[in-house]
């Protein structure tokens, strides 16, 4: 309910959406030029504003065809914990624009409130990428944070895609973290 208050007085207070359209129709390159800046630089105040208590490492995985796709890992830099969750998130966007900065809020504030290291996932965008690649992309980038967690302390995956369509949600509520050491495990599409 306090979320629905929060909407109600957003919306009565004139306060607009974050995707707000106060220009004429842009072309997918021109809108994924514009939010790609403003995720940026969202991202990087968020970071000023956690006065250097959350560090941010850009990094590059390899994927099965050879392709690479960005990550942003974030760390605290004082006092890290030995042993915590790790948090992944998948940025939203319909598959058509996002980038990692899109889930900065989510991953600084993730790290700060239970000393995570938060990492945010990046993936090929449609249509230039034709399905299941944006999955594919995901799948491989998820591995290799397992793999490379594996032995570094970490105690859990937290999981989760957000501000994308139910099918892609069920993709990745339907596996377990124990799916994530299976090797021969990989989650069926629910449509």
């Amino acid at each position: 309910m306090r979320s629905l208050l929060n909407w109600k007085q957003m919306v009565e207070g004139g306060v607009q959406s974050r995707f707000h359209r106060d220009d004429a129709p842009l072309s997918l390159p021109e809108m994924r030029a514009k939010w790609d800046t403003v995720f940026r630089k969202e991202a990087d105040l968020l970071l000023e504003e956690s006065k250097g208590e959350v560090s941010k490492e850009e990094i590059s995985i390899s994927v099965r065809d050879g392709s690479t796709v960005r990550a942003l890992v974030y760390r605290r830099t004082c006092s890290p914990a030995e042993k915590g969750p790790l948090f992944i998130i998948l940025h939203g966007g319909g598959f058509r624009i996002g980038n990692a900065e899109m889930e900065a809020r989510a991953c600084i504030g993730a790290t700060q409130t239970y000393g995570c290291v938060s990492v945010s996932l990046e993936y090929r965008l449609s249509p230039e990428n034709k399905f299941p690649v944006a999955y594919d992309d995901a799948w491989d980038a998820l591995l290799w944070v397992r793999d490379c967690s594996k032995g570094g302390g970490v105690e859990f995956f937290m999981l989760t895609k957000k501000n994308s369509y139910p099918e892609t949600t069920l993709l990745w509520v339907r596996m377990s973290p124990r799916d994530l050491y299976s090797e021969a495990h990989r989650p069926e599409l629910i449509w």
